[in-house]
């Protein structure tokens, strides 16, 4: 399999000086015996590691120049570095972030505390109209305090229902 590593180095011929790039290609074999070469003898020279890996005098002087670690596969960063839907979910989607922020607005209050809606949706980082989608989804912690739109959050549902009672 080449690998093919775009590089910015001055180009030598006019089509590649029309394209501002040179692409630099080496077999994974080559790059990972360039790469242990490298690891071995720091100073190693172009001429021994084309002796070394067979590539391309070129190639072998890319790689020098530009130390081009990232072009190792490396599983162990893949694996971790592997994103998943549920991460997706957690950075876009508003059914999921809204609701969390949500969660711990609620917590944040402690025991015992509640707060108006306003202060509410301050204190979460959502606005009064995201806070309105999901109101159903809390109805236990919300408190209707008039007829108009003035509501109290409350940390329990157990002091949620005081306050309405105390109304």
């Amino acid at each position: 399999m080449m690998r093919t590593r775009i590089s910015n180095a001055k180009p030598r011929r006019r089509t590649e000086a029309k394209k501002g790039l040179i692409i630099m290609a080496m077999t994974n074999e080559q790059f990972m015996k360039a790469v242990k070469a490298r690891d071995e003898n720091p100073g190693i020279g172009r001429r021994r590691l084309v002796a070394i890996t067979g590539c391309t005098a070129f190639a072998a002087q890319t790689f020098l120049k530009q130390g081009n670690r990232d072009l190792i596969p490396d599983t162990k960063k893949t694996a971790k570095g592997v994103k998943t839907l549920a991460d997706f979910r957690q950075a876009y989607d508003k059914d999921t972030i809204v609701p969390a922020k949500i969660r711990g607005g609620i917590a944040a209050l402690g025991p015992d505390g509640w707060e108006y809606e306003v202060e509410f949706a301050k204190m979460c980082g959502i606005s009064l109209y995201d806070i309105g989608r999901y109101r159903d989804m809390f109805t236990d912690h919300v408190v209707q305090i008039s007829k108009s739109s003035k509501r109290a959050w409350a940390a329990s549902k157990a002091l949620a229902a005081k306050m309405r009672e105390m109304l």
